[in-house]
Order: structure tokens, then sequence, then C-alpha cells
């Protein structure tokens, strides 16, 4: 049987941080969680410990403009890891992050596919 999840938090690459935030901010409304800033990130959500949505500059190789990264959440980060480790699903293992443990998995069509939950990897 299939352990729950739910989408969490969508995560866009882009080219340019300030016309990106420019764009979602006046042109679509979203919320800008100024608190939630660093050098390469921007956080929409209604408060800095719900963001929903984010944009962020490539921070690595594996990252360009115009790819989009999803984080879906469960309550049982751990078992879902084994589960799919189990079903020859090729993930990286458990890491904490200040939102939470996350690992990633590959997915068919090679999405940027995180699973996070709350608490640390043990």
């Amino acid at each position: 049987m299939p352990i729950p999840s739910e989408l969490s938090f969508v995560l866009l690459y882009v080219n340019d941080l300030d016309e990106s935030l420019a764009y979602y901010t006046q042109t679509v409304g979203l919320h800008h969680v100024p608190e939630a800033d660093t050098p390469v990130f921007r956080g929409f959500g209604p408060e800095p410990g719900h963001l929903s949505f984010g944009i962020c500059k490539p921070f690595d190789d594996t990252r360009q403009p115009g790819q989009a990264e999803v984080y879906f959440y469960t309550r049982e980060l751990d078992r879902l890891h084994d589960t799919l480790d189990n079903q020859g699903v090729s993930t990286t293992p458990i890491t904490q992050q200040y939102f939470g443990s996350i690992f990633t998995i590959d997915s068919p069509d090679g999405h940027l596919v995180t699973m996070v939950g709350d608490s640390p990897a043990q």
C-alpha cells in the first residue's frame, strides 16, 4: 500500500530574481515573504513558516532556469524512503534542512522531485 504524501511546495528556477519577484508579486499577485529571502531564493506564502511557492537562481549544474522542483510532504519520511529504496527507486540519503528532513527521487521524466517530512533524519 502506498505511503500517503501531498504536494507541499513548488520551486521555479529563474534567470533573474528581481524580474521574477516583480512579476510574481505585481502581475500574479502573490504575497512575498522577505523573511525567507536568501541571496538566491525568494519565497511566497501567507507567512514565513508557510511558504508554498518559491523562485531560485540555479545553484549547481543539475538545475537550470525554466526547471521546476516539486516537494511532497509525508508524515512517514523514513518509511517512505525505505519503501522506495526497496522498490529500486533511485533516492538520495535523507538530510536535514532548516524546514525539515528531505530526500530526492528520480522521476521517469527527469523532474526534480523532493520528499519532505518534519522530523529530523534518524
